[in-house]
């Protein structure tokens, strides 16, 4: 696991989990009807609207009794998180093999 915690496991998940931690609170926004209006839950919505684009026109979102089900910005987390794991074992892979390559290179010329 401690190679999860060097700099660019670290780096992926801090830009994953802010990212997450936005998503999360526009889906609450919105979920429980928070004032457009205000400052704070203004700039969540531009913040994280690049994101949820995709998915917009694809689901569409669904109210029922008051509280708004916000689809795209549910999609849009779970492909975070899919995104963030698969860069992650992309790293690791190339990480590895580059250590395996230095570990190689050094045996061979020994």
């Amino acid at each position: 696991m401690d190679r999860y915690s060097s700099m660019p496991f670290s780096f992926v998940n801090l830009i994953a989990d802010v990212l997450q931690l936005f998503l999360l609170i526009r889906f609450l926004f919105i979920f429980f009807g928070a004032n457009a209006a205000n400052a704070f839950v203004a700039f969540v919505y531009t913040a994280t609207r690049p994101f949820i684009l995709i998915f917009r026109s694809i689901f569409t979102p669904t109210t029922v009794g008051g509280y708004t089900i916000d689809w795209a910005t549910l999609i849009t987390m779970i492909v975070v998180a899919v995104l963030a794991t698969v860069i992650m074992r992309l790293l690791a892979i190339i990480l590895d093999t580059a250590a395996g390559d230095d570990v190689d290179h050094v045996h061979r010329h020994a």
